[in-house]
């Protein structure tokens, strides 16, 4: 459910690693702009991770930035801030 002011939608959705487990190639390059959902993006990205495309991700709080950090290094990514909001991960 994607949630404005006074609205709100129900969004259908899938995982990254289900979107890329018919066949779909892996992504290259994946940019994330989700509105605080990024913790959501991460955990259904685990084995797109351990192929190691890089990541372009917008952060909008200090615990979606720690979650993203985290998630990233601990995957052997190195976390290069590009502004306040924007992050880039890209394998070591």
């Amino acid at each position: 459910v994607v949630s404005g002011v006074g609205e709100s939608v129900v969004v259908d959705s899938i995982t990254l690693d289900t979107y890329c487990s018919d066949g779909t190639p892996y992504p290259d390059l994946i940019k994330i702009d989700v509105e605080g959902g990024g913790g959501l993006v991460i955990d259904g990205a685990s084995e797109i991770l351990e192929r190691y495309p890089d990541w372009l991700v917008e952060t909008h709080s200090e615990d979606e930035q720690k979650a993203f950090i985290d998630a990233f290094e601990s995957n052997g990514y190195t976390v290069n801030r590009i502004s306040e909001e924007h992050w880039f991960a890209t394998a070591e």
